[in-house]
């Protein structure tokens, strides 16, 4: 359901002859038979592709978030291992979200907010491009914070009485990514 949002001028992602796209999709029953209306629109680059494209997760790891707890903290990073242009981002947390954060930490000492969601709906979730693509050299640290509220406040708790949840891809489980979508120019990447 998100919005296309083309590529610059030169940057594509390598689609060789024959391959297999493979999606996942999550379901959510309902309790009556549904119909899938699942549309794919590929758009191909009619130029040289100079850089290319893929999508890293930058995780926040947890295992479960305990229930009662109002402000259960999450806090992981990943560092980068190559020099990439940032084009966009996608936060993505399940009902207990309560915000979520992406930091740079760039090698040489300084930091920026990449993307700051202080109040996180579910029901907003959408991909938010950079108006130029952001320069991440290698050595830089992508730090994932988030807070998740599984009390008995939470407005959009499943469980009443709240109970542990766990990660899983159920949106009565939880989440914690930011997608996000980088181009190389190296040879092969």
């Amino acid at each position: 359901g998100l919005i296309p949002k083309p590529l610059p001028y030169g940057v594509g992602q390598k689609l060789p002859k024959g391959s297999d796209l493979v999606m996942q999709i999550h379901y959510h029953r309902t309790g009556k038979e549904e119909r899938d209306r699942t549309r794919i629109g590929l758009y191909f680059c009619k130029n040289e592709v100079r850089s290319h494209f893929m999508a890293i997760p930058v995780p926040g790891l947890f295992f479960s978030i305990p229930a009662g707890r109002k402000d259960y903290k999450i806090d992981s990073t990943i560092k980068l291992t190559e020099d990439v242009f940032a084009h966009w981002m996608v936060p993505h947390m399940h009902l207990l979200g309560k915000d979520i954060e992406l930091i740079a930490y760039f090698p040489d000492g300084k930091e920026l907010s990449l993307i700051k969601i202080p109040e996180w709906d579910y029901n907003w979730q959408e991909m938010y491009q950079f108006k130029e693509p952001l320069k991440l050299p290698k050595d830089t640290v992508l730090r994932i914070r988030a807070t998740y509220d599984n009390s008995e406040d939470s407005p959009l708790n499943p469980h009443s009485p709240p109970r542990n949840v766990m990660i899983g891809e159920q949106t009565t489980n939880e989440m914690c990514f930011v997608f996000v979508g980088v181009s190389s120019s190296k040879p092969g990447w």
